[in-house]
């Protein structure tokens, strides 16, 4: 898995944490926080009603 970012800003912890991404079940623990963050504050697809299949989650 790679990361993108811009200068200290990893760009896909920003997309998580807004909740327009989702972390990948293996991901980094900071990105598995940034999802958790993102659930609880119904941001972006959380908003939506969105429920994350259990097979991705596999």
């Amino acid at each position: 898995m790679a990361t993108c970012a811009i200068g200290a800003s990893d760009l896909g912890e920003a997309m998580i944490r807004a909740g327009w991404a989702l972390a990948e079940p293996r991901a980094a623990v900071a990105y598995q926080a940034a999802q958790a963050t993102a659930e609880a504050a119904k941001a972006g697809l959380w908003a939506t009603g969105f429920v994350e299949s259990e097979l991705r989650r596999q």
